[in-house]
């Protein structure tokens, strides 16, 4: 049977192929990795003999440069293309369209049929793609659909991406094929098992060329070491001199004392031979023997990357319209800014569309949340440490950047006071340190509620509090935004097309209609989990409401419950203990089930707390 790999660019493809193999019973390996990510994965794996690899879009062509057996592409098919626009009808905004200009014959026709506002952006090659995403940000484009890099590029733009994901018929289709290729090539195969024979027993990548300069020959020592896709007959002495400049100098001498050369290859040191055929007339070719000298280390940076922009915020409510407005000009000032909003509503979200729009956008944006850490470890993740195994904390990292600081109000007032110095004085140092060092930062601060209410119980300290409160927003909750609920769908639905392997094009209007009636207590971060939730539940096109009533009436008794929740505590014929455990259990809801914030509120420490939620259980 044939063994085939496959790298999807997206989790939701590696679903699908999954659930068409239920059937099929191929032989087939998945995998999740988008281009390098693919190509790593790819050669983690090869030694198990793949026949060949399927892989989608740009990380198939990458693949293709590296592996010399054959690596198919599923190719996306004006089906997946229809059903992804179908999702974006009655979308308000100017939408792109970027394939590859012979993927999909008439691609660019589809928009007027549909008489929709899409304009296309065909490309040639990988390295257009970041021009043109470029061009239609300009032209006022909101919303790319394409590719995993295509929408991925976008995103770095401040535009939404939407993946066109790949449909069970095209899947099929690849199997069929990979399987049909690889039959084929065993037969050429067949051919050179002399030739392979001669060089089994080598430990030297081996690659043999003829007069004219084609490789006629390689063997598997050199397609694993130097990841060669090409096959013979179609890998030449100035491809490879391309993907090894310093080979065209051994190539070109006729100095037989200059037969090797080195050169530093994807973190490794190759050495390179060259040895002339013998032969009893003019040279009938040479070959190449190459050997992995030694391996480096990289290192992995982390991430410190604002990925929203204005332009990806849903704003067609005239709440986030006015918002979006006033952050545009708050953008541009250096002055503290202090983000108010209930959990789920994205103030992340708007606090790196500020950073993304300011002068520092090149620079570091940091997060950290204030609930992540007990007040020790926070002090140490904001300060940094020092000596052998020490490390840079976020202020420092976000040096000539942004620090986004969430949940401020539980912040203890020890550290707000280290903090109000930085703020201040625009110097810091470091955790247990007196030596001092200059930082330039611009802060951004987020908080459930107003901290007015913090002032007043002590819990924050009110030179802080001016120091910090330069600019205010308030992000409004869902429920008072309804008119962005259509596009925040059409988003969520997108995202889940491509991590679930779905092909979902929207929602019935008797699903829209009913989640138009909710409260969303939990906002946008609670829509997207029930919008997962109910791909999940659909086999598609459509979300049908048969499909999710059972999701439907939960949500609905939770905001019934909701509104029958007493607001005060019942004290009657309840002992002094029964009233202090229905006194800890309240506050522990208020407080989310955060520990810490509800042993600050109720005057405790979080051990005893602890205790006294244990003997609650029992």
């Amino acid at each position: 049977m044939c063994k085939i790999l496959v790298i999807s660019p997206y989790g939701g493809l590696k679903d699908l192929f999954l659930e068409v193999n239920k059937e099929l019973k191929k032989d087939l390996d998945v995998f999740v990795g988008n281009l390098y990510d693919g190509l790593a994965i790819a050669r983690s794996v090869e030694h198990r003999q793949y026949d060949a690899i399927i892989s989608r879009g740009a990380t198939a062509k990458l693949l293709r440069k590296h592996f010399s057996i054959p690596v198919l592409e599923v190719q996306m098919t004006g089906y997946d293309i229809l059903r992804t626009l179908t999702l974006l009808n009655g979308y308000a905004g100017k939408i792109g369209m970027m394939t590859y200009l012979n993927k999909i014959p008439g691609a660019n026709m589809i928009g007027k049929l549909l008489n929709m506002d899409l304009t296309f952006y065909p490309i040639l090659e990988e390295g257009e793609i970041e021009g043109e995403i470029e061009r239609a940000s300009n032209e006022g484009v909101q919303v790319i659909i394409g590719d995993v890099i295509s929408t991925t590029t976008a995103a770095k733009f401040g535009i939404q991406g939407i993946l066109i994901s790949s449909g069970k018929e095209a899947v099929l289709e690849t199997i069929t094929n990979a399987e049909q290729t690889v039959y084929y090539m065993e037969k050429q195969k067949e051919k050179l098992k002399k030739i392979e024979q001669i060089f089994h027993y080598l430990d030297d990548g081996v690659l043999v060329f003829d007069e004219e300069g084609q490789c006629i020959f390689l063997n598997e020592i050199a397609r694993k070491r130097f990841r060669l896709v090409e096959e013979p007959g179609l890998l030449d002495v100035n491809t490879l001199s391309g993907l090894v400049p310093k080979l065209k100098e051994l190539m070109e001498t006729n100095d037989e004392a200059v037969n090797e050369v080195y050169e530093e290859f994807e973190n490794s040191w190759i050495k390179w031979k060259k040895v002339e055929l013998p032969t009893e007339g003019p040279s009938d070719g040479f070959a190449l023997l190459m050997k992995e000298e030694k391996r480096k280390l990289t290192e992995q940076k982390q991430d410190h990357s604002a990925y929203f922009h204005f332009s990806s915020l849903v704003a067609r409510s005239e709440s986030m319209h006015q918002l979006i407005t006033v952050a545009k000009k708050i953008s541009r000032s250096d002055l503290p800014v202090i983000i108010y909003g209930e959990p789920g509503v994205g103030k992340d979200s708007l606090a790196q569309a500020i950073h993304n729009n300011s002068e520092r956008a090149q620079a570091p944006y940091v997060f950290i949340n204030c609930e992540a850490y007990s007040e020790g470890q926070l002090e140490r993740e904001l300060f940094g440490t020092s000596g052998v195994n020490g490390h840079k904390g976020a202020l420092e990292t976000a040096h000539k950047g942004t620090i986004f600081i969430d949940a401020i109000g539980s912040m203890p007032p020890s550290i707000q006071s280290k903090l109000l110095l930085v703020l201040i004085s625009g110097r810091m140092n470091r955790f247990q340190e007196t030596e001092s060092f200059p930082v330039d930062i611009r802060f951004i601060a987020a908080h459930r509620q107003p901290l007015e209410t913090y002032l007043r119980d002590g819990r924050f300290r009110d030179d802080f509090y001016h120091a910090l409160n330069g600019f205010t927003l308030k992000v409004p909750p869902l429920r008072e935004r309804m008119d962005d609920l259509d596009d925040l769908i059409r988003i969520f639905i997108a995202a889940c097309n491509t991590t679930m392997g779905k092909q979902i094009s929207g929602l019935r209007e008797n699903v829209l209609n009913e989640l138009k009636t909710f409260m969303w207590p939990g906002n946008i971060r609670q829509l997207k989990h029930v919008i997962e939730q109910m791909c999940l539940m659909s086999d598609g096109p459509f979300i049908e409401k048969k499909e999710v009533q059972a999701l439907l009436h939960k949500l609905r008794e939770q905001e019934t419950e909701k509104v029958r929740e007493p607001t005060g505590l019942q004290l009657a014929n309840k002992t002094l203990h029964e009233i202090e455990q229905e006194v800890i259990l309240a506050v522990l809801k208020q407080e989310e089930y955060n520990q810490s914030k509800a042993a600050r509120r109720l005057g405790i420490n979080r051990s005893t707390l602890w205790r006294k939620i244990k003997h609650i259980s029992e």
